[in-house]
């Protein structure tokens, strides 16, 4: 026998006090069956005043030192950045109401290591660093295995929760504020999240209705993402730093990352925030989603500002596992206890949880003991190796230690277990008290509660939460299922038939999760009710963008119903069909959507109008994921037909059908009663149906170039929504016919009628399209009949409409105009616009919409041109560090606004080539994007450029060419188009300049120049005194005046931002 000594803290106990209570402890029974209301950590700190106790919480971070200290130096760095940042008043680059920009970057630290190691306890450890600075707040989410895959976003989401809980107890006024502005910037979308979140539902303004679920599943996740950045900007606005602790990333699904990922290259979240994650390496190889998200995020660092630090948790040595011992036995004699801590490391191979739950068993099974006679430790390491040769895990460790347990106990084990990771207390009772094994066992009646508080001052099980659980490793979960002595499957089934039977209302509805996945995962059969539920709870996963355990319910369901279901059951069979084609969609995986469709299709029995579901869901398919837009157009063809529902008269004739179509529709508009557009109805399903079907088929036409097809789809949809009430693509397409008559009429006096109706109707609709909508009237419309100064703010309202409601696209389209392309028209300095290039450009970028980035990254590289001086004095090409045509590849879209850019840099840097490429290109960029502001300065510019050549070398061909611009822009004018008074002054100029015309050309040039001035155009009022300065020297030979304006043009375009234009002009010869 083997005997260690105490430390002398220990030995100050007395003796006598310790024998009475060890015969106090001897009269007790064996095992409490009603422990009394003590926290799990109040147990654990009582059992350490008893000497002879293993002191397991004493073990702290022994061995983890530089691990810790890594995780304190982030904190430090990024909250010392954060104080920096605000001490300079530079924490954010603020523009009006727009954009802004943190400058103290993110911490992302990302802890891998095996199960057991001590991950969570590592990041943990600044918990107390972060909640003892002024405004800190560390808050913990877990994902878990199985629960999770129902529920997207959960880890975060229950990290969330706790911290408003925390707030709820400490800071009410707080958190009602934060809910008050959540309530504002999230409209009727607040209301999803206080499902996700069901802590915030006290705080959050309730709209009257929710639109959450409206327009399907398109932009469904973006909507998640934006709701859940607000709410991250605002909780870290108030705590400052926010750390968010997210464990078992391994095992969370796409859908989280994704969402992880946004939080951390969230570039407008000025305040300071860390996430450290938590994941099990031997789980995680390179093909899984982690290590995707992973490998994104390392690529993105550099550009959106945010670090990342991975630490590595290895199992111990046998150092460390002697330092452990030591520390539980409080000896501090090394040799002592060496032989004792490598029987340990050999059982446990180092890992951390395992050394405890070791020794901890050794205790229990008198292995080790302390003696209070001798006041020491005594073991026998020949007993032990024998005794424990045969264990070989933390599975068998803690299921011999469960079974010694009561058996009410052990029982209430075997149900949370067959429940999951996580439970709830309200599910538990239910079981034990209808539950035929319990009932059959004959157990004393004992309150549920008081049972979980025995497993939890076992330390088995902790809160988190309310009313919710979970093991505290999955390991005892593992170990707790090891004692179902029936088929764990038949009890799971038995289980969840029992919830389905007695849970009623909100209450199946909030276990729909856990009544599901009991059945599903149990031994049942055919039952439709239990096919019925599974599709309930598909719908749910799918509303939540948890199209992964979408799919698992679906073939659930379908595994439940009868060979002849399509016969008996065939309206569910439909359904449950229909959701699968359409989850497998959203998933990508296109072979498992088409068997779904053909599965419905083939059936004969089955009407039409039951299978256009699914033929609906094949267009999407060619459309969105195949992108195959001819294929796409037959078959939208192909089911309008089938529908009977005419479309085209003859394809020979459809130029006459789209123009004539067009103009009835125009006519039908304005003769429609007000008290429609007042008190509008709703389109029925059959409507609704086709009128998604032509706004697939006008989608794809545009692709194909069919503009007259395009024309038609958007008339039929007005017709439509006049005839039978409104859509979601209502406004939309309202808003588009009037640009149609502007482009195909050349008439404008309707547009602020259709502005105005597109606008009435949208906000009858609410959410859907609402973006679009916007975005269609103004960008295409307004636009033309406005000042573009009044369109400026309503693109950034747009866009903020766009990202609530998942319309990324066009509330990208909205962010651009707002903060690049509109100032560059208007003639705003290129300063303030390049420093808005890298924010517009990385929220592109973070929302996936890579096209729009590059075109945006065509009109910051033309402006890093502008400047900086040139070689030669002019710029060849748009080419440089940010972008280069090569990213045009294959987009004619792309391709075309690349043409364009280069061509106003050819103008500005007076390069001869400009006139050539005005031809060559002429009306490319007007036909790929019709209408929009730019068209107005590209043909403006390429009119200055042809009639400067025509002017300088008098050949015909640049002459007849500017004659056509100058006649188109000033149709324009006559239309009343206000943006353009300028346009035509100055090529009035030209052209008299042209004609010989001298006295009148000065007259003209002095009024275009007096005019822009006015109006703060910059780039023009440079431009413009340039090219006067031009005529004055070359037709007029007034070298004074020409200087003057020379000068004058170099100082436009220095306050323009232009400098490498300056640095030419500076070497112009009237200068020398």
């Amino acid at each position: 026998m083997k005997e260690n000594v105490i430390d002398s803290d220990a030995a100050s106990i007395t003796a006598s006090s310790l024998r009475t209570s060890v015969t106090q402890r001897s009269n007790e029974t064996p095992m409490v069956r009603r422990p009394s209301r003590m926290s799990k950590l109040a147990q654990a700190r009582l059992s350490e005043l008893t000497i002879n106790k293993l002191k397991i919480h004493s073990v702290g971070m022994i061995g983890r030192e530089k691990e810790t200290e890594l995780l304190r130096i982030r904190l430090r760095t990024l909250i010392q950045q954060a104080n920096d940042a605000t001490d300079d008043g530079e924490n954010a680059q603020s523009h009006n109401n727009g954009i802004q920009t943190s400058k103290v970057k993110k911490e992302l630290v990302l802890i891998r290591g095996f199960a057991g190691v001590g991950k969570t306890t590592l990041a943990r450890t600044i918990s107390k660093d972060v909640n003892s600075t002024a405004n800190g707040f560390f808050a913990e989410g877990k994902f878990d295995l199985d629960d999770d895959r129902d529920q997207p976003y959960s880890g975060i989401a229950k990290a969330y929760s706790g911290l408003i809980q925390e707030l709820w107890r400490t800071d009410r006024d707080m958190l009602l504020k934060i809910g008050k502005q959540l309530s504002e910037d999230l409209g009727s979308e607040v209301e999803p999240l206080t499902f996700m979140i069901p802590e915030l539902e006290d705080a959050v303004i309730q709209q009257s209705t929710s639109s959450f679920s409206e327009g399907g599943m398109e932009g469904l996740q973006d909507r998640w993402k934006y709701s859940f950045r607000l709410l991250t900007r605002l909780l870290s606005a108030q705590m400052k730093p926010l750390v968010l602790l997210i464990d078992d990333l391994q095992w969370a699904d796409p859908a989280s990352l994704d969402l992880i990922e946004c939080l951390i290259t969230d570039t407008q979240n000025v305040n300071p925030l860390m996430v450290i994650g938590c994941y099990r390496s031997n789980e995680v190889n390179e093909d899984s989603n982690l290590s995707k998200t992973m490998e994104s995020l390392m690529d993105r660092k550099l550009d959106f500002g945010f670090d990342i630090s991975e630490v590595a948790v290895e199992s111990f040595g046998g150092n460390e596992v002697n330092q452990m011992v030591m520390k539980m036995m409080d000896i501090d004699d090394e040799e002592s206890t060496r032989d004792l801590a490598e029987l340990c490391f050999q059982r446990t191979l180092g890992n951390p949880f395992f050394v405890i739950e070791f020794m901890s068993m050794l205790q229990r099974e008198d292995l080790v003991t302390f003696n209070l006679g001798t006041m020491k430790w005594s073991y026998d390491i020949r007993t032990i190796a024998d005794t424990t040769v045969s264990t070989a895990n933390v599975v068998e460790l803690l299921e011999s230690r469960m079974q010694k347990m009561p058996a009410d106990v052990r029982l209430l084990l075997q149900l949370v277990a067959c429940l999951g990771p996580t439970w709830r207390v309200p599910i538990v009772e239910t079981l034990w008290k209808n539950l035929a094994i319990v009932q059959s066992k004959g157990f004393e009646v004992v309150a549920v509660s008081t049972l979980i508080e025995y497993i939890e001052g076992e330390m088995l099980v902790e809160g988190c939460g309310g009313v919710k659980y979970r093991w505290v490793h999955d390991k005892v979960q593992e170990a707790a299922i090891s004692l179902v002595e029936t088929d764990e499957r038949t009890m799971k089934f038995e289980m969840g038939k029992l919830l389905y039977l007695n849970l009623q209302g909100k209450e199946l509805d909030d276990g729909l999760f856990d009544v599901t996945d009991l059945i599903s995962n149990g031994v049942g059969g055919q039952s439709p009710d239990f096919a019925s539920l599974c599709l309930k709870a598909g719908k749910r996963a799918m509303r939540l963008s948890a199209f992964l355990s979408s799919t698992r319910y679906v073939k659930n369901g379908i595994g439940m119903l009868p060979d002849n279901c399509w016969t008996t059951l065939q309206s569910l069979t439909l359904e449950l069909y229909t959701l699968g084609a359409e989850v497998e969609l959203a998933l990508g995986h296109v072979e498992e959507s088409k068997n779904y469709c053909s599965a419905v299709l083939s059936q004969d029995d089955i009407e039409l109008s039951a299978k256009i579901p699914l033929r609906i869901i094949e267009i999407r398919r060619l459309s969105t994921v195949e992108i195959k837009y001819s294929e796409t157009v037959k078959t939208c063809l192909a089911l309008l037909k089938d529908m009977k529902y005419k479309f085209i008269w003859s394809r020979r004739l459809i130029t006459l059908q789209a123009v004539s179509t067009l103009s009835s529709t125009i006519k039908a508009v304005k003769k429609q009663p007000k008290d429609f557009y007042l008190n509008p109805k709703r389109m029925d399903d059959r409507y609704k149906t086709i009128v998604e079907i032509l706004n697939r088929l006008q989608y794809s036409s545009f692709h194909t170039q069919n503009i007259m097809q395009l024309i038609l789809c958007s008339c039929h949809i007005v017709q439509l929504t006049l005839k039978h009430g409104l859509c979601e693509y209502s406004a939309k397409e309202i808003a588009t016919l009037g640009n149609l008559e502007i482009l195909v009429f050349q008439r404008r006096n309707n547009a602020a009628m259709f502005r105005e109706l597109a606008l009435s109707t949208q906000s009858h609709f609410g959410r859907p399209r609402a973006c679009q909508a916007i975005f269609n009237v103004h960008a295409y419309s307004m636009v033309w009949l406005v000042p573009m100064q009044q369109c400026k703010e309503i693109y950034y309202e747009a866009y903020i409409k766009g990202m609530r409601n998942g319309e990324v696209d066009y509330a990208m389209w909205c962010l651009a105009y707002h903060f690049g392309y509109l100032p560059y028209v208007l003639g705003k300095p290129i300063d303030q616009i390049v420093g808005e290039c890298p924010n517009v450009t990385m929220a592109m970028e973070e929302v996936s919409q890579t096209s729009q980035a590059n075109a945006a990254k065509c009109y910051w590289q033309m402006w890093i041109i502008l400047q900086n001086p040139q070689p030669n004095g002019y710029a060849i090409s748009l080419k440089g560090e940010i972008h280069s045509i090569e990213a045009c590849a294959g987009d004619p879209f792309l391709l075309a606004v690349h043409d364009y850019i280069e061509c106003q840099l050819l103008l500005f840097y007076d390069d001869p080539s400009a006139a050539d490429r005005a031809i060559s290109g002429a009306k490319v960029f007007s036909k790929i994007s019709p209408g929009v502001p730019d068209v107005m300065i590209e043909t403006f510019h390429r009119g200055i450029c042809l009639y400067v050549a025509a002017r300088r070398t008098m050949k015909r061909k640049y002459k007849q060419h500017a004659i056509k611009i100058r006649k188109q822009i000033h149709k324009w004018k006559k239309d009343g188009v206000v943006n353009v008074v300028d346009y035509c002054i100055f090529l009035d100029a030209e052209h008299a300049a042209l004609e010989g015309k001298y006295e009148e050309a000065e007259s003209h040039y002095k009024k275009a120049i007096q005019f822009v001035a006015r109006s703060g155009h910059l780039h023009h009022a440079g431009l413009f005194n340039e090219l006067y300065s031009d005529f004055l020297w070359r037709e007029r030979n007034d070298k004074e005046e020409a200087r003057y304006h020379l000068q004058e043009a170099m100082r436009y375009y220095n306050d323009w931002g232009a400098y490498g234009v300056v640095e030419r002009l500076r070497k112009s010869r009237l200068l020398e």
